[in-house]
């Protein structure tokens, strides 16, 4: 599993018809001394270039998929089927967040 122990376990699909491929899990972990509920989200987002990567992130919920996020992980589409379904491997640490090993 991911370092970052709130990223590890199960995610269901979202039930917003505007974001396809979107998966959440809510969470609480503690934030400044403070218990609070947290979502992370597992999306997957086109980037400038029309590269397409997969992130867990906590999605800002006015801009979601914009420098806005708190990206923990992320994955670089490889090959077309990748871009059905969350990997399973093969990600790697937002150096700005993230903290080693990224999930496996």
């Amino acid at each position: 599993g991911a370092e970052i122990d709130f990223i590890n376990g199960e995610y269901r699909l979202s039930s917003d018809k505007g974001s396809p491929n979107q998966y959440v899990r809510t969470v609480e972990a503690i934030d400044e001394g403070s218990v609070a509920a947290k979502t992370i989200t597992l999306f997957q987002c086109t980037m400038r270039s029309q590269q397409k990567w997969w992130f867990l992130s906590e999605a800002d919920p006015e801009q979601p998929g914009t420098d806005r996020d708190i990206d923990y992980y992320k994955y670089k589409n490889k090959l077309p089927f990748d871009r059905l379904r969350p990997p399973a491997a093969g990600w790697t640490t937002c150096r700005s967040n993230g903290a080693d090993p990224p999930p496996t």
